[in-house]
């Protein structure tokens, strides 16, 4: 057996931990503290195990231990189970925390139906289903601190909200960000954020109906004229959620070192 064995586990899948059928699933994960309950199914019958990072279980005379997890969010992560052969080196926690917070959002309130027909005319494009519902129950939201979805650049914060309807507040409402960051965008997007080093747009067209899009400020795609010139074009949208359900689900605090500050 080799002396290095990895095994991942994601949310309703199951990792098999030898050649002989051994194989285990998660049963539950807890995100603050991560908290991993296990099942694991041998030829000897079923065990169960509750793990903190760190800690061990034996499968038919192996050693494994509950090494890691990375949250998306909360209903999404990847744990990974390490064998522990003899004389392994001791444990040593990840350097970055494992918790998974869930970050507080500041609704704007409500908006009826005749404001968002209004605005819906303006952009002169109609909302998709999801985020008009949630458009209508909060009016945007601004995080109480600095946040993104881990692994973006792009942050989010108290004066860099999720926009809603407010015409009153020129830089709270959609179409504030329309006229900011459309422009990058195609037809297809309605502007919903004007973010740090980038923006937050939601599709509005059938083949990307509520998906939610980010554009990065700090990259840009290169190409070349016909006459061997240069010129700077905004990159590729990139997915960040298919909704705005999970897109705010999935937003952390950015760590105080590495949060931008303009």
């Amino acid at each position: 057996m080799a002396e290095v064995i990895v095994a991942t586990l994601e949310p309703s899948t199951v990792a098999f931990l030898d050649d002989e059928g051994s194989r285990c699933g998660a049963l539950s994960m807890n995100p603050s503290p991560p908290r991993l309950r296990l099942a694991v199914a041998t030829v000897d019958g079923e065990s169960k195990h509750v793990l903190l990072l760190g800690d061990t279980f034996v499968v038919r005379g192996r050693t494994w231990r509950f090494e890691d997890v990375v949250f998306h969010r909360s209903t999404s992560w990847i744990a990974e189970l390490r064998y522990v052969p003899p004389g392994a080196p001791p444990y040593r926690p990840p350097a970055e925390p494992r918790d998974y917070v869930e970050v507080e959002l500041r609704h704007f309130g409500t908006v009826d139906e005749a404001e968002i027909v209004r605005l819906e005319q303006d952009l002169g494009r109609r909302l998709p289903p999801m985020f008009r519902m949630w458009l209508a129950h909060s009016n945007g939201a601004a995080p109480v601190r600095e946040v993104s979805i881990p692994g973006t650049p792009v942050t989010l914060g108290p004066a860099h909200p999720i926009l809603g309807v407010h015409p009153d507040e020129v830089t709270r409402d959609i179409r504030f960000g329309q006229r900011q960051a459309g422009a990058q965008f195609s037809d297809l997007h309605v502007v919903i954020a004007l973010g740090r080093s980038g923006s937050f747009a939601v599709g509005v067209a059938a083949t990307n109906l509520d998906g939610i899009f980010m554009l990065r400020e700090d990259v840009r795609v290169e190409i070349p004229y016909a006459e061997g010139g240069q010129r700077f074009v905004s990159p590729p949208l990139y997915q960040v959620a298919s909704g705005i359900g999970e897109f705010c689900a999935a937003l952390q605090p950015v760590p105080p070192a590495t949060a931008v500050v303009r």
